[in-house]
């Protein structure tokens, strides 16, 4: 019974971990400015896009893969931004997904993807650093 209920409480929080919300930005920009700091902020952190949907405001970068003697996972990051014409900001939503190898009947599979909000965070700050020197003036 124990076993049980533990066990539906750990899925249970592995799955709110995957459909929580990206961790986001607000901020008084002009939305043609946000695909270029998002690619420097990925430059910066060494990630490669993968899919670039332009129409969406979406932007998913390819699966890193790290491997130890005892295990593998992979990351990724899927980054979008919409412009909030009431209140006249730019959001900038940042999620970063990982999952384990697992063996799951004797083959190799993936685990359900969950997040790491400090690696969000760590993103969300090189973006906003990318969009803020973008409106610096340039030096001569």
């Amino acid at each position: 019974m124990h076993r049980a209920l533990a066990a539906t409480l750990l899925l249970s929080v592995v799955a709110c971990a995957y459909v929580l919300p990206a961790s986001w930005r607000s901020f008084r920009a002009d939305p043609d400015d946000a695909p270029p700091a998002i690619t420097r902020a990925l430059d910066e952190h060494n990630l490669v896009i993968a899919n670039w949907d332009q129409a969406k405001h979406t932007i998913v970068t390819e699966w890193v893969l790290t491997r130890n003697t005892l295990d593998a996972y992979r990351e990724r990051y899927v980054v979008s931004w919409e412009k909030d014409e009431d209140e006249g900001a730019l959001t900038i939503y940042v999620r970063h997904e990982k999952s384990e190898r697992e063996l799951k009947d004797g083959a190799p599979s993936w685990t359900t993807a969950y997040h790491d909000s400090d690696k969000e965070a760590a993103l969300l700050d090189a973006i906003t650093k990318a969009l803020a020197d973008a409106k610096k003036p340039m030096q001569e």
